[in-house]
């Protein structure tokens, strides 16, 4: 599995790195990554160096959706099938994720419980003197980029 990790010097990448290699660990497998930008500024090459550091890849993970929906386009045009080759895993769980085919497996945050806690901070903290840390619990999202389908005609009535 290689991370497509954003630019360390963004905590959120950081941040999403750190929990790719810690699973890793955790499971023994090898922990390979290549930088990308993180943005709407995508490095063509991308491909070419996934496939360079780690030949052997099935998965990728992409430390945000826009990321893992342009690495799917350069593995389709490359003729690369997902998820039959290769699995795509993305992170935010953004509108299109659901509206592209293959639907994008994701890490769905619970970003509405986010923006009502931070408000919720923000007007009972007006001191300032205490500063809390919440941690919000992220959910993975299974869809298509990740799943083979069996044909019709293998699935029974049972």
């Amino acid at each position: 599995i290689v991370c497509v990790r954003g630019r360390q010097s963004i905590s959120s990448a950081r941040d999403r790195y750190r929990g790719y290699r810690d699973v890793c660990r955790e499971n023994n497998i090898g922990i390979h990554y290549v930088e990308s930008p993180y943005g709407f500024t995508f490095e063509e090459n991308v491909i070419d160096e996934i496939y360079s550091k780690c030949p052997e890849v099935d998965g990728i993970f992409a430390c945000n959706d826009l990321t893992a929906l342009f690495i799917y386009k350069l593995l389709h045009n490359k003729g690369i099938k997902v998820p039959e080759k290769v699995a795509i895993v993305g992170f935010d769980d953004v509108m299109i994720s659901k509206l592209v085919t293959p639907e994008l497996t994701t890490i769905s945050q619970p970003i509405e419980q986010m923006g009502r806690t931070a408000v919720d901070m923000l007007i009972g903290n007006n001191d300032n003197s205490e500063q809390k840390a919440v941690i919000f619990k992220p959910e993975l999202k299974i869809r298509q980029t990740t799943q083979i389908k069996q044909p019709a005609d293998k699935i029974s009535d049972n």
